[in-house]
């Protein structure tokens, strides 16, 4: 009987750990316009509306099952600007993994360049707010989506 009550236990942990995950994806995939961008809690978002644009579109490409971000929209200096990167959300909830990444048009900016890896902590998500942080070349970079 105790066995029987064990397994139940896992196979319960187990699923709602994958409903958590599933939850996850569903509230991120998501189209966004970047709020707030600070770096060592310095307000710079004069500073990235220079270099790339405002809108962070998250989702999945069924066809290659990968997940995508691009963000999009013209600079405050009138350019057209693309961002492409891959990520994938750690088992944790809380991590997503930025890999693959490749600017096409606009300027480099702190943590988005192309090559530029990294882990983004998720601050905080919800169905209106996306929060994400990241430590790059010694610097705190914080979004606000």
């Amino acid at each position: 009987m105790k066995k029987i009550v064990l397994i139940l236990i896992v196979i319960s942990t187990i699923t709602i750990g994958c409903s958590k995950y599933d939850r996850t994806l569903k509230k991120i995939y998501a189209l966004y316009t970047i709020q707030k961008y600070e770096v060592d809690g310095i307000d710079s978002l004069d500073l990235y509306k220079k270099a790339l644009g405002l809108n962070f579109n998250f989702y999945y490409q069924e066809e290659n099952d990968i997940n995508c971000l691009q963000i999009t929209g013209i600079t405050s200096t009138g350019v057209q600007s693309h961002y492409h990167a891959l990520w994938s959300l750690n088992e944790d909830n809380k991590t997503l993994k930025f890999r693959g990444a490749h600017l096409f048009y606009g300027l480099s900016t702190g943590p988005f360049g192309t090559g530029i890896n990294l882990q983004w902590q998720i601050v905080r998500l919800t169905n209106r707010y996306f929060e994400i942080k990241t430590n790059y070349n010694g610097k705190e970079y914080y979004l606000v989506l």
